[in-house]
Formats: structure tokens, C-alpha cells, sequence
């Protein structure tokens, strides 16, 4: 992971925030019948909004409120929020799930601990749109380019939510529907703040980029789960550009209506739109109280595979992803995983059973079970 603070590369810390709670509830500002606008960004902000504008295809159908807060404030409006903050029974067994479940599967070590990616979440994230309050923070303390940026980012979201309506969508980026939705969002509104950035004269475009050092003190056994994380910040630009290339923003504009649910779909532009799974596979059965279901699309299979194949050997064997259901269970002290994949042809099954096979020599306690064309993969840690 790059050393710097860009909107890119702190991503990875940040999106925990979206992981574990929803932070978009957190800011309670008093009503006002007029826009709020920080005195800092009143002069530029009507030149942002005509480039949020002109390179998205759309106009605002009305003004957002934006509110630059300080460290502490913007802090504390993120504490405390999310839909199970007040159910700490509830909470606990999702974090116990998304913990067992990672380290059944080897996307983070035996070490690993929720918390340390939660603090540097709260240190990374430097903008927010709100879906539901319609409103922008954003740290006041940034370089005026970077700020600049921020705005550009996330007036993005805002006006996309004015044509395609936001708030129903649940940001969980445990399941592979939400992580290809999410890719769209962030990729959409990441393609136009590099196009804002690109634009800025050398000198701005390094500040833009920002230079205080990315999320410090978590373990480098986490990097398949900062990968699965940041995905949509990754992978979504090019998803997005790929689109507009194909069919300008009017391509983007139907991508919001009919919406990508897979991440294949997302690494590979030219299969979106698909009508559905090539293949389908049932959902396994757990052997103990079940804690989560759900899918891990080629995306997951990929970071699975590449903890003992090589970037391009792992993209090779999970590329021919065709459907897949896990469900994950308690078993006293630890969590258990079962997995069904399927791939779409039988050259594709047998590339990705002799790399599965080769992740279970280096993960003990790894069932590989063949049967047909489905393949099922069991682990407990």
C-alpha cells in the first residue's frame, strides 16, 4: 500500500468505517431552509460544481449542504453511529463472524484485531456524503488542493444521488453485491476527481495527492482484506472510465439503473451487463449455528488464491469464476467456513481446484472436496 494520503490510498482504512457502522447517520446539523456553504469554499465552489457537471453529463436539481469540520468535530460526528451501536449483542456476533471468517479463509493473520483497522479508519477518512441528509463534512484541516478534491469527490456522490437515488442501498462490504455497488459509486466519483486533479498545475496536483503518511500500525498479514476493502476504490475508476468509453455518461446513467452485482462484472467491464450467473450452486450446509452467508465472487477467490500464487496466477485461476455460496458457522472457539465454487468450464474447474489445493498445503485443516463440477472447500480457525 502507498505511503500517502490520496483519496486512493487511504481508502483501504477508511471504508472499515462503512464495514462496521453506518457513519452517514452520524451528522446532526439544525434544519435550514437555505444551502449552508463554508465561508472557505464560497468563492470556488460554483467553478467545482460546474466540473462535477460538465464531466458527469448531469446538473444539480438542487444545492448540498457541505460543513468543513475540525479533527475532533468530524471525529465525533462518526463516533457512536451505526444501526447496531446500541445492540452490542448483535454487534458482537457480526464482528465475530467478519473476524473468524477472515482468518478461516487466510485474508488476514491469527493476530489480526478489528479494532486497529477501525482507529486508522477514523485518521484516513476525509470526506462523507450523506444519502439521507443530503448533506457533505469534510475535514477543514486539508491543503486547499486537496480539499478542492474532496469536494469534487464527493458533490460527485451528491449529484448522483439527485438522478439515482442512494438511499436504499446498504453499504456492507461483506457481500459481493454491495462491494459491486459500491465499486460504481466510488469509481464513478473517483474517475472525476482524478480528472479534477489531473487538470491542476504541478505544484497543486502533488498537494492534491496529499502527503502525510497512509494508516500506520496494522499488520502486513491484513493486506488481502485491505485489497477486498479498497476494491471499490480501486477497481471502480476504471470500471467507470471503461463505461463511459463504451457509451459516455449515458452508459454510466444506465449502469445506475440496472446496477453491477458481481465483482467479475466490475473487473471486467465488457461482461456488465450480465442477466445472471453462467452457473449456479447451492448454498452449503453449515454443520453448527450459522453466523453468515453469503458470496464470495471472483474478486474473493482471487485474494484467496493469491496468498500462494503470484498476482497475475491468482487473477488467471479466478478468472473463470462462475457462481459460489459460503455459509459460516460457530464451532465452540473457532469459526468454520464451507464454501461451494463453481467455474465455468471444466478447464477453468481444474485451473482453480490445483490452486486451491495448493492453498490447502499451506493452510492445515483445509477440506477440498470435488464433486462434479462443484467444488467444496471447508476451514475452521
Amino acid at each position: 500500500m502507498a505511503r500517502n494520503r490520496s483519496l486512493v490510498t487511504v481508502c483501504a482504512a477508511a471504508i472499515v468505517l462503512l464495514l462496521v457502522a453506518d457513519v452517514a447517520a452520524a451528522v446532526v446539523v439544525t434544519g435550514r431552509n437555505r444551502i449552508h456553504t463554508p465561508r472557505r469554499l464560497k468563492g470556488v465552489l460554483p467553478t467545482l460544481t460546474a466540473f462535477v457537471e460538465k464531466h458527469r453529463g448531469l446538473e444539480f436539481k438542487r444545492g448540498v449542504d457541505m460543513f468543513l469540520l475540525d479533527d475532533q468535530e468530524f471525529e465525533e460526528a462518526l463516533s457512536g453511529a451505526g444501526p447496531h451501536s446500541a445492540d452490542p449483542a448483535t454487534a458482537y456476533l457480526e464482528s465475530r463472524f467478519l473476524v473468524g471468517f477472515l482468518k478461516a479463509l487466510g485474508l488476514v493473520g491469527n493476530d489480526f484485531q478489528l479494532s486497529s483497522l477501525e482507529t486508522a479508519g477514523n485518521r484516513s477518512l476525509l470526506g462523507l456524503y450523506d444519502p439521507v441528509t443530503r448533506r457533505i463534512i469534510i475535514r477543514s484541516e486539508l491543503p486547499a488542493p486537496l480539499l478542492h478534491r474532496v469536494v469534487v469527490h464527493e458533490l460527485t456522490h451528491a449529484l448522483d444521488d439527485q438522478h439515482h437515488p442512494l438511499e436504499d442501498i446498504v453499504v456492507d462490504l461483506r457481500t459481493e453485491e454491495s462491494r459491486s455497488l459500491q465499486a460504481l459509486l466510488e469509481g464513478d466519483a473517483g474517475r472525476i476527481d482524478t480528472l479534477f486533479r489531473d487538470q491542476l498545475p504541478p505544484a497543486d496536483r502533488a498537494a492534491a495527492d496529499g502527503d502525510v503518511e497512509g494508516p500506520t500500525g496494522i499488520a502486513a498479514s491484513t493486506g488481502p482484506f485491505l485489497e477486498l476493502l479498497a476494491f471499490p476504490y480501486v477497481s471502480g475508476p476504471a470500471f467507470a472510465r471503461a463505461l463511459v468509453a463504451r457509451g459516455g455518461t449515458a452508459a454510466l446513467d444506465e449502469a445506475f439503473r440496472s446496477r453491477p452485482t458481481t465483482s467479475e462484472e466490475v473487473l471486467h467491464p465488457e461482461r456488465f451487463p450480465q442477466p445472471g450467473p453462467s452457473v449456479t450452486v447451492p448454498t452449503p450446509a453449515a454443520d453448527g449455528p450459522i453466523l453468515g452467508m453469503g458470496v464470495l465472487g471472483e474478486l474473493g477467490l482471487r485474494l484467496v488464491l493469491g496468498e500462494t500464487l503470484d498476482a497475475a496466477g491468482a487473477a488467471r485461476a479466478a478468472d473463470g469464476w462462475g457462481d459460489d455460496h459460503y455459509v459460516a458457522w460457530s464451532d465452540k472457539e473457532r469459526t468454520c467456513v464451507r464454501v461451494n465454487l463453481r467455474m465455468d468450464t471444466p478447464s477453468d474447474t481444474r485451473e482453480a481446484r490445483d490452486a486451491l489445493r495448493l492453498w490447502a498445503t499451506k493452510h492445515p485443516g483445509t477440506d477440498i472436496r470435488p464433486v462434479g463440477e462443484v467444488t467444496t472447500l471447508t476451514r475452521c480457525a
